[in-house]
């Protein structure tokens, strides 16, 4: 299990800050801060806002 850690408020701002995070995107760069600060690189999913995070790699999981 994956939560937010010591210093989380740091890392969400400078995530937000960087993508410009409003409306819809905020819940996502919450999650993507969280997968950040706990050195996770890869997600997979279908939404394509995660593009916005470059520290991210994205795998469609209904890509053939």
């Amino acid at each position: 299990m994956v939560s937010e850690l010591d210093g989380f408020w740091e890392v969400y701002c400078e995530v937000s800050a960087t993508t410009r995070a409003r409306g819809n995107l905020v819940p996502d760069a919450l999650l993507a801060a969280i997968l950040r600060q706990n050195g996770i690189a890869t997600l997979c999913t279908n939404d394509s806002d995660f593009r916005r995070f470059d520290f991210l790699e994205l795998r469609n999981p209904f890509s053939p």
